[in-house]
């Protein structure tokens, strides 16, 4: 049987709002990337050399491509949840995870690989608080009905453990915070018993890194393995960075509110053309060129999408 890509644009438009809020910034992604000026898909299409491996959390809020301001092609990611890596098992184990390890290691050759963990983490904190009801004596009845959860993270009580050896009486918000910060130095542990990891990192053609994402401060910590401690690599954002995007957040608004539907109707009517919607768009209509586009949170314009 085979497949049909039906080319005629679709008789009713698309009404789901989320449709037409992710096709909007799928178009703005065509718009950007897509424009015969930028030749990076035209590299892309020949093959992938991003420039690390970087494993993270599944959490909605700590894309690593967008926190590092990275284009596409710059890092493999792997995502999953609470940013573990499990321990080298022969034949078996967490197979997603390291088949993907694999790839990026023995066929990109990645020279690098970035463990980032972050704040507030939704999967360190069931492992943290289930911990206590158990010990507790509690039963929780979403525990019981998590399947996959508590066995996937479950890799991270030996960090819990660490924990709570090193501070039995905190809360469990601290210990949660810690337990995030131990489990990225045990996922650096972890990566060193595939063999073919720890070779290339002892022959010196890879790099381990452990990050730390702090949603409540801004600031990133990277792991320093000579002192087994968290150094801020970028700091909290100051005064005068968060007055800078005040001006610009308010200049974006200000000028969406000015010309915003104007600029919608210039996007409608290029859309219906064929070929791409940015060809000689910034010479012939500079004001509409996409880096005077506001990017304001959606449900900001009346009746679109943003």
């Amino acid at each position: 049987m085979s497949f049909r890509i039906l080319r005629t644009r679709r008789p009713d438009p698309h009404q789901h709002p989320l449709i037409v809020r992710l096709s909007s910034g799928f178009r703005r992604f065509q718009q950007r990337w897509y424009h015969p000026d930028e030749p990076l898909f035209r590299e892309l299409r020949c093959g992938q050399k991003p420039m690390a491996l970087v494993i993270a959390c599944s959490d909605s809020r700590v894309d690593p491509v967008l926190l590092t301001d990275s284009r596409p092609g710059d890092l493999f990611v792997v995502r999953n949840v609470a940013n573990l890596v499990h321990p080298y098992v022969p034949g078996g184990g967490a197979m997603g995870q390291s088949a993907a390890l694999e790839y990026a290691v023995k066929h990109l050759k990645v020279q690098d690989i970035i463990v980032m963990g972050h704040a507030c983490c939704g999967g360190i904190h069931a492992l943290v608080t289930a911990r206590a009801r158990w010990l507790a004596g509690e039963l929780r009845r979403e525990a019981e009905e998590d399947e996959f959860i508590g066995p996937w993270v479950s890799v991270a009580m030996r960090a819990l453990d660490r924990v709570e050896e090193a501070m039995p009486e905190a809360c469990l918000g601290d210990k949660a915070r810690a337990c995030e910060l131990w489990s990225v130095r045990l996922s650096l542990e972890n990566l060193l018993t595939f063999p073919w990891v720890k070779e290339a990192v002892d022959e010196g053609r890879l790099a381990l890194h452990g990050w730390y994402f702090d949603l409540q401060s801004g600031e990133l910590l990277e792991f320093d393995p000579s002192e087994q401690a968290f150094r801020p690599l970028v700091g909290r954002p100051h005064a005068q960075d968060h007055e800078s995007a005040h001006h610009e957040r308010r200049f974006r608004t200000e000028h969406w509110e000015e010309h915003g539907e104007a600029l919608w109707a210039h996007y409608d009517s290029r859309i219906m053309e064929e070929g791409d919607p940015r060809r000689d768009r910034k010479r012939r209509h500079p004001e509409h060129h996409r880096d005077y586009l506001p990017r304001v949170p959606h449900g900001h314009v009346p009746g679109r999408h943003d």
